[in-house]
């Protein structure tokens, strides 16, 4: 049976090479500007009857959509994956590490040693062009510039130009090299400090040496130190007001004497010296430039605010912008009604929606000063309106203008649709950069530019109440992508000229769950042999909410295996799953669920729940393996547990997956690719599995790259 099956899908390959393939998927016509696209242009794809239309206008740079007027016998090919450079070399593993990341808070970085590498150098050649030949000693004939302490003034000024371009949301270098500001954020720190530090140099020692020659009070009067004191004022405020307490606390303040500093900074500067003006020309060109990217960017749109109350997360929808961004973009956020000391301040949140998926979705956790504000305008006041559907979630909307700007960031030159595999990591609200890239993967799949076969989101919270907000809507999606892996399987099966489908598996992780209470996060998802064991002992056994075994309905060989979501316990009091790779059980997006009937607990089921508490290591590696992971089969599904997952567990299980179905064919993987965003811990630790990997089994999967997204501005 096994032999019959690698032989149909070595055929269905076959099939597929003979035919004419175009390239897509590269996006490029996307993550530009913010627009309304295409009503319904994407209404279909994803769907169970949206992939036998037909595949693309055949722009090689096209997203994916359908028409059914384009030929049939044409079928779209994914992006070839091409590895990073840095992924290439031999010390990849060494360059990837963060060795500051763990540090305490004053002291931690997040710069890998490839980006220190390239500080320190900076760094280096700032201090020669400082210090060469120079001579701070009395002037003597022949010897350098003596006491007059100029070079460092025109260091400083020569690097107000490189500082502005690294800051600036309209970033040319980061067009150049595939990164968003936010990922060069840290070199125009660096490069702000150096401004700094020559500017620091320059004024106090030439104070010092006016002060030894008694001149201070007089020279000082002259305009042109006067215009020297007023740029140094604004590089002072760009300091003190960019330190972690002061941006964090007061954000709005932080932006004003942003704007204030640089633009004292580059007047004052001008105006000090003739040598000076050619650089701040430069300077407020490329600020200026940056500001026209930014109004060209931004839209006026009326948005629907829904307070979630079980989270105190605000869910802001704008349907009047429906595309123009790619999946792990973000945007900056102004909201009018929220009061007049807040309606110019600008905050970035990923968005939440795939493109062309019927409009722009963001959520805003109340954790500040700005957003509690907005979850009370969205709560609160006139015009707000109580959704009286779940009284236990509580939920309230009203309406609003915003103001939005972008799309910013995004993955760069990473296309996700080239690779095999894809492990997307949340944590909380982190969660809104993993929906929207594993939406815009499943949406796109029936198309044919997806090559990834499985997507593994993995997301950890505290509470169940956190994860009900939104399930509905993974629920949703993971519904579609499984209707869609049946149907395109059945015709793949018929020889029909199919793309082959992704499968979206859902790991949600509660941290904070009694032992003595039930997750009931996912409906109709079966109690484990821990707690049916537990409960027998108690004399607790309640019936299962669903039957078990297999159903009688057609599909019954395509139910997804749902992992047991409280199967053990650890030693350390967290709880996770072991999986039962024996039983088929019916997940809550399958159909025709059978009557509940109880469930004994056997001897042998008593003994490994015993096992599996005093084996709590070796449980957590084996609970994510017992999901189904035959590719000829529906494999989309979820699944709650209970503690922390292993992230490196995740992802030793979704390589080997990859490697065996791709061997199964004789094709080569194209490359896991891993992306983590939430808390530093998360992201940290999905750094650290990613650079765990054996360089042999990295290299039989293709490479593995990793995209990691912080909280915070």
């Amino acid at each position: 049976m096994e032999t019959a099956k690698v032989l149909a899908t070595h055929q269905q390959l076959q099939l597929q090479e003979t035919r004419e393939r175009v390239v897509a998927g590269g996006d490029l016509d996307r993550g530009w500007v913010l627009k309304k696209g295409a009503a319904g242009r994407r209404s279909n794809v994803g769907g169970a009857d949206a992939a036998f239309a037909s595949e693309n206008d055949l722009d090689p740079f096209a997203s994916a959509s359908h028409d059914p007027n384009s030929p049939m016998n044409v079928m779209l090919s994914p992006p070839p994956h091409i590895a990073a450079l840095e992924g290439r070399l031999p010390f990849a593993r060494f360059l990837e590490a963060a060795p500051f990341s763990r540090f305490p808070s004053f002291m931690a970085t997040r710069a890998n040693v490839l980006t220190i590498i390239i500080i320190v150098i900076y760094i280096f050649f700032c201090v020669f062009a400082l210090a060469y030949q120079s001579r701070v000693l009395p002037p003597k004939k022949g010897h350098g510039y003596g006491s007059d302490f100029q070079r460092s003034g025109l260091v400083a000024m020569s690097q107000i130009p490189v500082a502005i371009a690294l800051g600036v949301r309209g970033n040319i270098i980061g067009l150049a090299l595939g990164k968003g500001y936010d990922r060069l954020r840290i070199f125009h720190k660096v490069v702000g400090r150096i401004v700094f530090l020559g500017s620091l140099l320059h004024t106090v020692l030439y104070m010092h040496k006016f002060y030894k020659l008694g001149k201070l009070a007089s020279l000082s009067a002259k305009p042109t130190m006067i215009y020297g004191y007023v740029a140094f004022a604004g590089a002072c405020l760009l300091v003190v007001s960019s330190l972690p307490v002061f941006r964090r606390v007061m954000y709005g303040t932080f932006q004003n004497c942003h704007f204030i500093g640089v633009l004292a900074m580059l007047v004052g500067m001008g105006l000090h010296v003739p040598v000076a003006k050619p650089w701040m020309i430069a300077s407020a060109a490329i600020y200026v430039f940056s500001m026209i990217m930014s109004a060209c960017k931004t839209r006026f749109a009326r948005a629907e605010l829904v307070a979630l109350g079980g989270c105190t997360t605000t869910l802001i929808t704008i349907p009047g912008i429906t595309t123009g961004w790619r999946a792990g973009q973000h945007v900056r956020l102004r909201v009018f009604g929220i009061g007049v000391s807040n309606v110019f301040e600008a905050h970035p949140f990923t968005i939440a929606s795939a493109p062309d998926s019927g409009g722009l979705v963001l959520m805003a956790k109340a954790v500040g000063d700005w957003t509690e504000k907005l979850y009370e305008l969205a709560a609160s006041g006139e015009g707000a309106q109580r959704d009286t559907s779940d009284p236990e979630l509580g939920v309230w909307k009203r309406r609003a203008m915003v103001m939005v700007e972008g799309p910013y960031g995004g993955l760069g030159h990473t296309l996700p649709t080239s690779f095999s595999s894809l492990i997307l990591m949340a944590g909380g609200s982190g969660i809104t950069h993993s929906l929207a890239l594993a939406q815009d993967i499943i949406q796109r799949s029936p198309s044919g530019v997806v090559a990834a076969r499985t997507v593994d989101l993995v997301w950890v919270v505290r509470v169940e109440q956190t994860a009900r907000a939104i399930l509905p809507s993974i629920t949703a999606l993971v519904s579609q992508a499984r209707a869609w892996e049946r149907k395109a399987l059945a015709a793949r099966k018929r020889r029909k000229d199919v793309a082959m489908p992704t499968a979206l598996r859902v790991h949600i992780f509660v941290t904070r769950v009694p032992h003595s209470s039930p997750l009931t996060l996912v409906p109709g998802q079966r109690g484990g042999t821990y707690d049916r064991a537990v409960r027998e002992k108690d004399s607790k056994l309640m019936p299962s909410s669903h039957g078990h075994g297999r159903s009688d309905s057609e599909d019954s060989s395509d139910h997804g295996h749902t992992v047991d979501a409280h199967a053990w316990r650890s030693n350390d009091g967290h709880g996770s799953s072991d999986g039962h790779g024996h039983h088929d059980a019916k997940t809550p997006m399958d159909s025709g669920a059978s009557t509940p009937v109880p469930v004994p607990v056997t001897a042998a089921e008593k003994e490994r729940a015993d096992w599996l508490v005093r084996n709590a290591s070796i449980a957590k590696v084996a609970m994510l393996r017992a999901r189904r992971t035959d590719p000829n089969q529906p494999m989309s599904s979820l699944t709650a547990y209970r503690g922390r997952p292993e992230v490196a567990s995740i992802l030793g299980s979704v390589m080997d997956e990859s490697i065996s179905r791709h061997g199964r064919v004789m094709t080569e993987p194209s490359g896991v690719f891993v992306s983590a965003c939430g808390p530093e811990h998360l992201v940290n630790d999905s750094r650290d599995a990613v650079r765990g990997v054996a360089p042999w089994k990295r290299t039989a999967v293709g490479g593995v790259d990793f995209e990691a997204e912080f909280f915070g501005f």
